[in-house]
């Protein structure tokens, strides 16, 4: 897309019912008006669904995987996707429509988003349902579906190791669902690397409902950057903004653990699926808690750093 810098320009389209690929060019406008993985997810799903009250657990409902522009890219705190599609899970208080629900935008770090950009695409946008089973393949230009009735019904866990055996790469990143998206429990997660999740609104019960278990992603592309030396020289401005910073420190050193105590205390937590916001034992699940008690070894995200104890940036 050369009218807009900092995309690849495509959007990989899957529908999962006839098997059709297509690359569609995404608009230049939509990526200025609608930046990051947030706002371009929801404008893809604004234009996708002609009506309201769509059950949720119809084939045309897309479930979209959105990066945004910095994603794949060693900026701080950029390694995030968004997970954007019709909620199954959450419904106004009246409503003439049936199946009325809310937008979800689940949120989720790790590898994924990066991947994805790896791969040559600014996101994925997965419509349809698969006759049985299946898991998708994607490797630059190549998209393929295998068949996943074997692992129907594993644990996530299981599925993460028999998965990565299975393509005999670990260079794929993947993101997949358990029992609780295969059997459409409304608020169903989507699980990545078998610790990060797309938790938000129940996408994982969404994926479900297109008999699809799992993407395995990997590329070779480097997302484009307009003026390299400028951007070098922002990023170096950038991380030095955080450097000294205690919020920075704690955060680097728990991840999201690290805001468990305070907001409890202050009644942000969400406890229950937020029905309440204060959780008593706290502390107990702590990132502090966590370190002394079960940590074997940190696991950033991608382009994080984390520079050794005691000795600066």
């Amino acid at each position: 897309m050369k009218e807009l810098s900092g995309y690849h320009g495509v959007i990989l389209e899957i529908d999962l019912a006839s098997g059709k690929i297509d690359k569609k060019p995404l608009s230049p406008e939509d990526a200025r008006k609608s930046i990051g993985g947030r706002g371009l997810g929801m404008k893809i799903l604004w234009d996708r669904l002609k009506k309201p009250g769509l059950n949720p657990l119809s084939p045309e409902n897309p479930l979209i995987f959105m990066t945004g522009p910095f994603s794949g890219l060693p900026v701080p705190s950029a390694s995030r996707a968004c997970v954007v599609t019709k909620s199954p899970h959450t419904s106004p208080i009246k409503s003439k429509y049936k199946f009325a629900s809310t937008i979800s935008y689940a949120n989720v770090g790790g590898f994924i988003g990066p991947e994805i950009r790896f791969a040559g695409y600014d996101g994925i946008v997965i419509s349809g349902k698969a006759s049985s089973p299946v898991y998708l393949v994607i490797e630059d230009d190549r998209v393929e579906f295998r068949e996943a009735k074997k692992f129907w019904g594993l644990k996530t866990e299981e599925f993460d190791r028999k998965l990565t055996e299975e393509l005999g790469d670990r260079r794929f990143k993947t993101c997949y669902i358990g029992p609780a998206g295969e059997n459409l429990v409304e608020y169903a997660a989507i699980l990545h690397t078998a610790a990060r999740a797309a938790g938000r609104g129940g996408t994982g019960c969404v994926m479900g409902s297109k008999n699809l278990k799992a993407i395995a992603i990997r590329g070779t592309r480097v997302p484009p950057v307009a003026d390299h030396k400028r951007f070098i020289s922002l990023l170096d401005e950038a991380r030095q903004g955080f450097k000294g910073a205690a919020l920075t420190e704690s955060w680097r050193r728990y991840g999201t653990a690290s805001s468990i105590v305070t907001s409890s205390a202050a009644s942000t937590q969400a406890v229950k699926n937020y029905w309440e916001g204060t959780f008593q034992e706290a502390a107990k699940i702590s990132g502090i808690a966590a370190e002394q008690k079960i940590w074997v070894r940190d696991l950033a995200c991608f382009a994080a750093y984390w520079p050794a104890k005691n000795q600066g940036w």
